[in-house]
This record gives C-alpha cells, structure tokens and sequence, in this order.
C-alpha cells in the first residue's frame, strides 16, 4: 500500500510540474517573414550558428558579417589544384584533391584537441589558426580525411560517468533488496 502512495505521489508531482510549466512553452513573439529566409544557406551560416559560438575555443576569430563566412569547406592555400567535399559531417569530413606542388590546406572549422588529419590515411600534423586549422599536402592527387576522435581525457570522464552510474545503480538496488526483505 505504501509502494502504491509512492507512486502516485511520485505521477502527481510530475504532473503538477508539466501544467504548471505549459507558460513557458507558448511563443512570446512571431515574425512575418517567408520559409525560404529560414532556408538560406547563409542565414543558416551566420545568424543560426551564433547561437554555439559560446562554444567555440579562445582566440577563435568569429565572422563579424556574412561576407567572413566561409564559402567554402577546404580552401587551398600556396598552390594551385581542385578539393572535392565527399563527406562533410560535424565529427567527419573526407575530401579528394589534386595539387600541382606542395602547399597547405586550411579547413574552415574551429580547432579542439580531438581533430585528426589524415592524407592518404597517414596521420598529418594539424596547425592550428584563429579561423580553422592548416593541414600540408604534397604535389600530387589524394584523399584528406579530418576526423574529431575523442581526447584521453574525454575516454576517461566518460569511464568515470558509466563507473559512477554503475554503482549508483547497484547501491539502489541493494538498499531496496534489503529493505523489501
């Protein structure tokens, strides 16, 4: 009977919460302007992805207008040649080119610890810069693949977590088998 208190104690708290929550979910302005503004690629580019520039680590130089924003993924840098964009995913980007002498490439996207670069699936050293980071490639054709892995440190806090959860897990279910005994 106890249990059954519980519960339902534990339902109406819930829902007292949601209700009395439901305000906060209602829209406090509207605007008038057409789908397609919200489509635009540098809508998208610019206004949206200010909201994680909070994100972005020290020193990052953040686009002021929409004319910094990059056009472009993979710029070539100090040389002449193609790069083809095959896959462009946050955590993974994989791209073909072909230089004709030694150069850099620099890749529009904010430097963190965990970015690996791979030419030719050889890992390549990364320099970071304030607007991305450069990678240099060798005259010739390839494939630059760049891929955000997770740092030691990352590994370590996430054993941590799953280790802390495990026994927090196992502790309720050892207070709750003794007490139902």
């Amino acid at each position: 009977w106890k249990k059954n208190v519980g519960v339902v104690l534990c339902f109406t708290i819930i829902l007292l919460a949601i209700v009395s929550s439901v305000s906060l979910f209602a829209p406090q302005n509207t605007t008038d302007l057409p789908s397609a503004y919200y489509e635009d690629k540098k809508y998208l580019t610019f206004e949206v992805s200010k909201i994680s520039d909070e994100y972005l680590p020290s020193g990052f130089a953040v686009p002021q207008t929409v004319s910094q924003v990059p056009s472009t993924k993979i710029e070539i840098l100090k040389t002449a040649g193609t790069t083809n964009v095959e896959i462009n995913k946050p955590t993974y980007t994989k791209a073909t080119y072909a230089v004709d002498q030694d150069g850099v490439f620099h890749v529009n996207t904010a430097y963190f610890p965990g970015w690996r670069a791979f030419i030719n699936g050889k890992q390549a050293p990364i320099v970071p810069t304030v607007n991305g980071m450069n990678v240099s490639v060798t005259k010739g054709a390839g494939v630059l693949e760049l891929k955000l892995q997770q740092t030691p440190i990352e590994i370590l806090g996430n054993m941590l977590s799953v280790l802390a959860f495990l026994i927090l897990f196992t502790g309720i279910i050892r207070y709750y088998g003794k007490a139902i005994t």
